[in-house]
């Protein structure tokens, strides 16, 4: 008797071939994804303190009275500050870090705001300034530029 396969079957080669050509892939957009991921954690970081910022303007022409962010640069974090009493403050929040979600988003320079602090007053007005955050290992930068009436932008350069 004389049996003749019908079965069709990869050979080595090809099956080798499509392993190499899927590792490149993966490898790719393992690399782009890093990259991706690092970008979103900065612009999440940004918008925390952005958000912050916004707050402390609303809250601060609500209730009359002047709110702050104190910026600490060595830290890399910031806390919210509520004025109770003429140059008597109390903070209305934990303090908050920067980049909870990736170490590697950092306050890089020194903010422009006088003294490192952000003054919010009850007219709406703030001291205008730049905070300038950065992820250090793809360099991809965000600055948040408050101006004197109290306006806020973001302005990315992400790589």
């Amino acid at each position: 008797m004389n049996f003749k396969s019908t079965a069709k079957a990869f050979s080595l080669v090809e099956l080798l071939i499509v392993i190499a050509i899927i590792s490149i892939i993966g490898t790719i957009s393992t690399s782009s994804f890093a990259k991706y991921r690092g970008n979103t954690c900065l612009r999440e970081a940004t918008r925390k303190i952005t958000g912050d910022i916004h707050l402390c303007k609303h809250k601060a022409v609500a209730e009359n009275v002047r709110y702050r962010i104190l910026i600490s640069v060595s830290s890399n974090n910031y806390a919210v500050q509520k004025e109770t009493s003429p140059n008597h403050w109390t903070s209305v929040s934990p303090i908050k870090n920067i980049g909870d979600n990736d170490e590697s988003v950092k306050i890089i320079g020194d903010p422009t705001h006088w003294n490192d602090t952000i003054f919010f007053h009850p007219r709406g007005t703030t001291n205008g300034g730049t905070l300038i955050l950065q992820h250090e290992k793809f360099r991809s930068k965000a600055s948040i530029v408050t101006s004197l009436i109290g306006r806020v932008r973001v302005e990315y350069d992400l790589r």
